[in-house]
């Protein structure tokens, strides 16, 4: 199979899924109350 890598990268920046991301958050948003780090 071949991708055109720059077609897909053209099409995941118009979703904004990964523009805004905060990876310092994951472990409390997989916490069960949010507080702490469940993980």
């Amino acid at each position: 199979a071949r991708f055109d890598l720059e077609a897909l990268a053209r099409e995941r920046a118009g979703w904004g899924l990964f523009r805004d991301r905060r990876p310092d958050l994951y472990l409390t948003l997989l916490s069960l109350d949010g507080r702490g780090h469940s993980i």
